[in-house]
């Protein structure tokens, strides 16, 4: 199939994505990958303890409180545990799930987890019966692998001033979310169209100004696939030429590298482009920043330097790495902690100074601190940037050089980063980071329930009622 194909709404891709998305089953997942989703669940509710004391939440905690119907419909805000309409929750949960970018993030695949997982869990109520862990487990891969394959095929991260940003994600939600409530192929069908309509375009600038958009847009999607399954469960029909059609996305994308639509359907069901792209993340801020982070911290254990030894350090990245180096004047001198997730030059520095990067680093308070340190400003001044085309993942095999004040140097490329491909997340790690964030906690859940946690991802395949996470991820009594 070519992109210049016009297809009629009927053979759109999205037909056999939607009948995949359907038929799913536990039974067709292979063992590694159950256990891949396991942990990448787990992650998830790193990012929600986390999110829950992040940039803004606390704004968007005001705004669903102030609807007046707390203690009323099915929805739970996870670590605050407010009872909410499903849609409200939704929007909250959502947005903390993204609130300080620890979530994964696919190598062309846009973010996962903060997407499935706060639609999923704020909606459980709306099944009206117990939903299982293998099913929840399989309504995550039905959204996840779908999201994954169309971001695949625009190519989103080499491309990022030129595609519409994560514009996936409403898809992410709404296939899962659909799977859940055990819709059929048209019903997915009609939810996928109905996520489509609503998306906006060019969305990266919320990146690029390093704005609350990044991690409000999650929380809008998730409250708006609640509401567009509800619709869709009700008979609400919705377009179907959802990628090929006159106006689908890719006829509406501009550039010319797009990958054959083929990758949409190719394979389905024994190819997971899910799990070959999922990367996790072991620092905070946005995961530009984090192979130049590792490369240079490991450089430093490994000559024994310190960072009085260093002169000035250069960053090799992928064309799409710019993204957290441009335009300069923000980049080098962001202004807010929000911005400094979306600075490599504010992050490296900050790993250089103490050794680590995670979410301390941009608590206000640090994040000024820092921000007036003369010394500290300096030596973000010595970190350059150039660009190898031939660098073909966006966030990896990047080249650090340091430069000692004594005239050595030091080079390495990094294709090892923790929770990348080639190395991924183990569960010790993914547990670690767990507790690392409890700390971060708006509400102090107590040892045993984050044990819980703990205990439920690792077998949630054998879990008769998800509901007993969200009772894990909330206070006694909310």
């Amino acid at each position: 199939m070519k992109v210049e194909d016009i297809l009629t709404p009927e053979q759109d891709p999205s037909g056999v994505m939607a009948e995949f998305a359907a038929n799913l089953k536990y039974e067709d997942i292979p063992a590694d990958l159950v256990d891949y989703i396991k942990r990448d669940i787990l992650d998830a509710m790193s990012s929600f303890l986390g999110g829950s004391t992040g940039p803004n939440m606390d704004t968007v905690m005001e705004s669903v409180r102030s609807y007046g119907v707390n203690g009323c419909g099915g929805g739970r805000v996870l670590v605050f545990g407010d009872r909410l309409p499903e849609t409200l929750a939704a929007f909250a949960n959502g947005t903390m799930a993204r609130g300080v970018d620890l979530g994964d993030t696919g190598v062309t695949g846009g973010h996962v987890c903060e997407w499935v997982v706060p639609t999923l869990l704020s909606a459980l109520k709306r099944v009206g019966r117990p939903v299982s862990g293998k099913e929840f487990i399989t309504a995550f891969l039905a959204g996840a692998e779908w999201g994954t394959r169309e971001h695949t095929t625009i190519r989103l991260q080499p491309n990022n001033k030129l595609v519409p940003g994560e514009c996936a994600g409403s898809r992410y939600a709404v296939v899962a979310l659909g799977k859940m409530y055990g819709f059929d192929k048209e019903q997915i069908w009609d939810a996928v169209g109905a996520a489509y309509s609503i998306t906006s375009m060019t969305t990266q600038q919320k990146a690029i100004e390093g704005k609350p958009d990044v991690r409000l847009q999650h929380g809008y999607f998730a409250s708006n696939a609640v509401q567009m399954c509800d619709l869709i469960s009700r008979g609400l029909p919705s377009v179907h030429g959802i990628y090929m059609g006159q106006s689908g996305l890719l006829k509406s994308i501009f550039h010319h590298n797009i990958e054959s639509p083929d990758v949409l359907t190719q394979d389905l069901g024994k190819r997971w482009l899910f799990q070959e792209n999922i990367t996790n993340k072991l620092y905070a801020g946005c995961y530009y920043n984090h192979t130049a982070m590792y490369g240079v911290l490991t450089l430093m254990k490994e000559n024994g330097l310190k960072r009085e030894d260093i002169a000035g350090i250069h960053v090799v990245t992928s064309p799409a790495g710019e993204l957290t180096w441009v335009p300069r004047d923000i980049k080098y001198r962001p202004a807010t902690p929000e911005g400094g997730m979306f600075s490599t030059p504010y992050s490296l520095a900050r790993a250089v100074f103490y050794g680590d990067c995670f979410l301390d680093a941009y608590e206000p308070e640090h994040f000024r601190h820092n921000m007036e340190d003369p010394e500290f400003l300096a030596f973000m001044d010595c970190i350059t940037q150039s660009i190898d085309p031939a660098i073909k993942p966006a966030f990896d095999d990047y080249y650090v050089t340091i430069r000692t004040r004594d005239g050595r140097e030091f080079t390495r490329q990094v294709c090892d980063t923790p929770g990348n491909q080639k190395n991924p997340m183990t569960w010790d790690q993914a547990i670690d980071k767990f507790r690392k964030c409890q700390k971060y906690s708006a509400v102090d859940l107590g040892q045993d329930k984050y044990e819980q946690v703990v205990e439920i991802c690792r077998n949630l395949d054998t879990i008769k009622d998800v509901s007993v996470l969200v009772d894990a991820m909330t206070p006694d009594g909310e």
